[in-house]
């Protein structure tokens, strides 16, 4: 296991994790390449508070993102923003913690290219895609539609 989280060992919970995690990126990648966005983004608008949860609901959903954002850097494919937030949604959503999609554009104005990025928030904490948010506008903030199952 040593070989594929090379930083450090994984505990039982984040082992027992990979399965479900490997499942729910190949499903983002199928529906990011196949499907409209409003066949897979959650349609209802977050509210403005964010849920306060519990200490242990926060340290759940911190071994979830990090097991999907350490498997997302070792799949066969390049797997993106919003792929890594639809999967980690949708192992939240399993475990009944209440999570916020935060979708953002930027526009650098050296060149004329719009960039898209999505990140993750439990609570009032980014968990997944925090980097460089300064760069990126928020356009649409969106809560869990999903079922767990």
């Amino acid at each position: 296991m040593s070989r594929f989280f090379p930083m450090r060992s994984l505990s039982a919970a984040e082992i027992r994790l990979i399965p479900a995690a490997l499942y729910h990126l190949v499903w983002a990648k199928y529906v990011v390449a196949c499907l409209p966005a409003k066949k897979y983004l959650p349609v209802q608008p977050a509210s403005p508070s964010q849920d306060d949860i519990s200490t242990a609901g926060l340290q759940r959903a911190e071994t979830i993102c990090g097991v999907v954002e350490g498997l997302s850097r070792r799949l066969p494919w390049r797997a993106t923003c919003l792929m890594k937030v639809l999967a980690a949604d949708r192992l939240l959503a399993g475990e009944n913690i209440a999570a916020v999609i935060h979708l953002g554009i930027s526009h650098p104005p050296e060149n004329d290219a719009l960039g898209a990025h999505a990140w993750l928030s439990v609570g009032n904490k980014t968990l997944l895609g925090g980097y460089k948010l300064d760069r990126y506008r928020e356009v649409a903030r969106l809560s869990s539609a999903i079922k767990p199952r």
